[in-house]
């Protein structure tokens, strides 16, 4: 059992006992003296062994036991992990996350551990459901964490036991059921989007570019692969050598061919637009609704069942999100055992492609800076991570006044094992933030990390690290030294903000969304004053 459920163990008998009867729960399970660390893990039989010595000198249920250990531990483990936590978020958000906060994490520490599978899906904005699944049969703990942190947080949800082992179901099932809802959201129906005909003037319509601004049609295929069999349905398409594929270092799970289906589902697949280190974006024309889509899915063909069901689970939370600075999500399924989702087909020009015809200037760089911040933070308001901030992900309309999210490092979740190595992660290099260059997994500090590498560009015209290795990137990160003359050129403001944003250290990195908008928007005003005063 994983040490913080350990200490939190502890830290409940002696609030409530003492630490007198600690000891003697220790005493009564053969392991006197024994401490026990927050990132360890020890031996399930020494961890029942103190429950069951605790239900005898405590004169209670096992049941009784856990619920009570859950309901104190649920906001313990909220502060353990505060610092991981978007501020916005509250119960749903925070259970739909629990398989990355805890589950990936723990095997990052200790990649032999063996942690619960806990797996969250939402049936309503107001209906979460809660799959567990342990060997160890510590269900009732699991629902006192529940309860826990719905106290904590002081929200008004009923948490119901639907299934349970002990009853003989395969697996244990909480219902979470919100009685209140303070703010209501949109739901959109996945796989139901409507046809909305010609798009309106102030609504973009098409192109859609990730990596390749070149656009090269299908035309460039090669058949045949010695690593993966093509079926009738699937061409091949071989990259030109001058395509960035980000993250391929050393990763021997790319492959220099990629599978090109001729079709998916309802979807006639016209190009390839971009090409990521694990993932793909093609064109295709929703032939039901007549009108150009972009799909997104993985190189691999090999996916297992668990990595594919987290990468459709985290696309339906997408699908939930209607927020005009982030793309749009209609569909999502699966072809020849590889998830897909389906976006909005986007007309305009990646911010990376608009950089490269010059500066933005300080007026227009703060205006498109603030629409990507609420973009993002709308994101993680949802419970999601980005995992892959860069110009090339940012779609402006033709005019540079519009701008949208696109793509999202769902890739990262299809990395199984322990601590990664260089470059086996989703995301770019001279973007991506340093924690996750090291193998630990993303969470919305991560995200802000790369926002601040896109503000130092769109402000300064250049990279802030480049995309050398992944070791040299690092060492750069770690002494951040602005090389653009253009740097002295910002308010000074600006650049703190800037610096902050690119702390290495995430406990220590600028991440208050409200005190950057408050910033920028001060910048704006000032820039209206002196407008004003020369007119």
């Amino acid at each position: 059992m994983h040490g913080s459920i350990c200490t939190i163990a502890k830290k409940f008998v002696e609030h409530h006992h003492g630490s007198d009867v600690w000891n003697v729960l220790l005493e009564r399970a053969a392991c006197p003296g024994v401490v026990f660390s927050p990132i360890g893990d020890y031996p399930d039989e020494q961890v029942v062994g103190i429950l069951t010595a605790a239900c005898e000198l405590l004169e209670c249920e096992l049941r009784d036991l856990l619920i009570q250990l859950g309901n104190f531990a649920g906001p313990e483990l909220v502060t353990l992990a505060n610092n991981m936590l978007h501020p916005s978020w509250r119960t749903f958000e925070l259970v739909s996350n629990l398989e990355t906060l805890i589950h990936r994490t723990i095997k990052i520490n200790n990649p032999t551990a063996q942690p619960a599978n806990i797996q969250a899906h939402l049936l309503t904005d107001n209906e979460i459901q809660v799959v567990y699944t342990s060997r160890r049969g510590l269900c009732a703990l699991a629902q006192g964490i529940l309860e826990g942190v719905i106290d904590h947080y002081g929200e008004e949800i009923e948490v119901e036991e639907v299934t349970c082992t002990q009853n003989g179901a395969p697996f244990c099932t909480f219902s979470l059921t919100r009685q209140q809802v303070i703010e209501p959201v949109e739901v959109r129906d996945i796989g139901q989007a409507e046809d909305t005909g010609s798009a309106p003037e102030s609504t973009p319509t098409v192109i859609f570019d990730v990596a390749r601004p070149d656009g090269q049609s299908a035309g460039a295929l090669a058949s045949g692969s010695k690593n993966i069999t093509a079926s009738s349905d699937t061409d091949w398409y071989l990259p030109q050598s001058n395509v960035d594929i980000s993250g391929a270092e050393g990763g021997e799970y790319l492959s220099t061919k990629i599978p090109f289906p001729k079709r998916i589902g309802r979807y006639m697949v016209e190009k390839v637009l971009g090409v990521g280190g694990m993932g793909v974006v093609f064109r295709a024309v929703d032939e039901s609704l007549d009108r150009l889509v972009a799909i997104k899915t993985l190189r691999l063909l090999d996916i297992d069942k668990e990595s594919s069901e987290i990468f459709v689970r985290e696309a339906r939370t997408m699908a939930r999100l209607n927020h005009e600075n982030v793309v749009r999500i209609y569909d999502v399924g699966e072809f020849q055992n590889r998830p897909y989702f389906v976006m909005e087909y986007i007309e305009g020009q990646t911010l990376q492609e608009r950089l490269a015809k010059g500066t933005l200037g300080l007026k227009l760089g703060c205006q498109l800076f603030l629409k990507i911040l609420d973009g993002l933070n709308a994101v993680h308001k949802a419970g999601m991570v980005h995992r892959d901030i860069k110009p090339a992900n940012i779609i402006l309309s033709r005019d540079a006044r519009k701008c949208q999210l696109l793509d999202f490092g769902l890739a990262d979740s299809m990395i199984g094992g322990s601590k990664a190595t260089f470059g086996a992660t989703s995301g770019t290099r001279g973007y991506i933030a340093p924690e996750r260059i090291k193998g630990y997994p993303a969470d919305f500090r991560s995200d802000i990390f790369s926002l601040g590498c896109v503000a130092y560009e769109i402000f300064c015209g250049e990279t802030a690290f480049g995309t050398h290795c992944a070791k040299s990137v690092l060492n750069a990160m770690k002494g951040f030294q602005p090389n653009s003359l253009t740097w002295n050129d910002i308010p000074s403001s600006l650049r703190d903000m800037i610096t902050g944003m690119l702390k290495v250290n995430r406990e220590k990195r600028l991440t208050d969304i409200e005190q950057v908008r408050a910033l920028i928007v001060k910048i704006l005003e000032a820039q209206q004053t002196r407008t004003d005063g020369a007119s």
